[in-house]
């Protein structure tokens, strides 16, 4: 299974709740999810590996995940 690895940079706590409660949901399709320690500005670079065919939108709709 192909992997195509995505990017965020979130500050929003509402935003890294919803990445965070994700989590499950996005292992049990065979993703993973990786959250970076914070920066200074408390910024968190999420790094997001989904199955080839599935997008970052189906599970963290509106929330700003680029290809890498």
């Amino acid at each position: 299974m192909r992997l195509i690895t995505y990017q965020a940079l979130l500050a929003n706590q509402q935003n890294i709740d919803q990445v965070k409660r994700g989590r499950g949901a996005v292992e049990r399709v065979g993703g993973r999810v990786e959250m970076a320690p914070p920066t200074k500005l408390g910024i968190i670079l999420v790094i997001l590996h989904l199955p080839e065919g599935i997008s970052p939108e189906q599970f963290f709709p509106g929330l700003p995940f680029y290809p890498m």
